[in-house]
Order: structure tokens, then sequence, then C-alpha cells
């Protein structure tokens, strides 16, 4: 593969790397349930739980886990949807709301568990979207070291964000219109709940980008290699992209491996 100079060239690469990469399927049985888990990299390594956003594990989901995975980390991600996978925006909005929130805390506690009993001598947690907010879920109810959410907050009947203990770094676009969940409202109440008793936690808001700016296209994510689902969402900023995924690099290597 050859790479032309740019200013992304760091993370162009390992976008191009990740797809050589393959996840291992595994069972977690706890409690009265089975939950399945995609698992890429050493058990030995500081671990990450990846959590998916509404579509399910979709390949947005796979890639950019794979991309944190080549940073020198096992990434897990739960499948929260057992197996389902949204093909329109119609149905992605469904499942989300058929979710068991309570069900979906647990698998992440029982997720973080299990890789700490596996060796991973830290763990982090990180999702977009629903992902996001059930990150911040994490944060309140798991054995977790850090978190770093991507636009989406929590029901505070599900998590109180300022009981929140451990490092936090948030990301949000200035442009989400997801009042009350990803907006820059929900952001700068996270900002002011996370003051409580997380005070070295951050809030970034990025200008020009909204929901979803994670994706490799956010107007049109991928959800398998042979669809992608329009959104209405702006358009992807390469340079966002990679100043964004340049600071989750930096706040995973700080409270994970140092």
């Amino acid at each position: 593969v050859v790479f032309s100079t740019c200013r992304l060239c760091c993370f162009c690469a390992r976008v191009a790397i990740r797809y050589d990469m393959s996840f291992t399927s595994l069972s977690l049985p706890y409690s009265s349930r089975t939950l399945s888990l995609l698992s890429l990299g050493s058990s030995s390594l500081p671990a990450v739980i990846l959590l998916q956003e509404w579509w399910g594990v979709s390949r947005e989901i796979l890639d950019f886990g794979a991309s944190i995975s080549n940073l020198g980390y096992r990434v897990v991600i739960p499948d929260l949807y057992d197996g389902s996978l949204a093909l329109s925006v119609a149905e992605a909005e469904h499942n989300m709301n058929a979710l068991n929130w309570v069900q979906a805390k647990d698998d992440i506690v029982a997720t973080a568990a299990f890789l700490k009993k596996e060796g991973a001598p830290r763990v982090g947690i990180t999702g977009t979207c629903m992902g996001g907010a059930l990150a911040l879920v994490g944060a309140v109810h798991a054995d977790v070291d850090c978190c770093a959410p991507f636009y989406g907050t929590p029901d505070p009947s599900l998590a109180d964000t300022s009981t929140i203990t451990i490092p936090v770094e948030a990301h949000f676009g200035a442009l989400d219109n997801l009042a009350g969940f990803s907006d820059v409202e929900a952001a700068n109440k996270l900002k002011e709940s996370l003051a409580k008793n997380s005070p070295g936690s951050v809030v970034h808001i990025y200008d020009g980008v909204g929901h979803g700016f994670m994706n490799s296209a956010p107007d049109k994510p991928k959800i398998s290699d042979d669809v992608s689902v329009e959104t209405g969402f702006p358009p992807a900023q390469k340079d966002v992209q990679q100043l964004a995924f340049e600071r989750l690099e930096a706040f995973f290597a700080k409270h994970l491996k140092q």
C-alpha cells in the first residue's frame, strides 16, 4: 500500500492497516445470560471496551476498534444487540428504543470484569452515539480506569455522571442537533456534572461537525461492507477526525499505559 503525504498520514495508515486485522468471537456467560464479544489483541495488553452505535456492531465500529487496537490495546466489543444489525434509520431507532439499558449496563460491568480477570492491567471504555452514552454508564458502574465517550450522554436514572471519579475525555460536535443527548447543551451539562468529582476531565466540542463525526462518512456511514445509510448529518471533516483520534490516543496512553 502506498500512502500520499498529508496531515492525516498517520490516521490514514491506521485505517488501511485495520482491514487486515480480524476480531475473534467469544462467549461470556454471566448470571443467566451469555454475551457475545468480539476481541482483538492479546489478553495481557491494556484493554479498551468499545461500545456500538445504534446500528449495532457495524463496519464503522469494527474499523474504529481495529484502529484503537493498532495503538497497542486489546479491544473488546460487546454485542449488545445479540447479533442484530440495523440497515435503516427506522430499524436502528427501533432497536435502540427496544434495548434493555439495564441489561446493557450489566453487560458492560461483566465485560470489564472479564478483561481484568483475563489479565488486562487497566481497562478503558469508549463508544460512539448510543455507545458514547453507555461508555459513561460504564464509568459510573463498571471497574474501568478511564472513559472517552463520543457524542452521547445517558439518562440520569441509569447513570448519574456527577458521581464519576475516573478521568473522562468526551467529544462532541458543535453542529450536533440531537437535543438533550449530544448537542452542545448536553455536552456542557456533562462538563458541569463531571466537575463535581472528576475535576481533571475534559469535554471537547469541535466546530464544523455534527453527530457521528468519527465515522468515515457521517452523512452515509458504513453499516456493513455492502450497505451504507444516509443520515442527514454533516459530512466528514478529516482534520477534526485526526485531532479527536490523536487526543484519544494520548488520553489512553496516559491512563492505560503509564
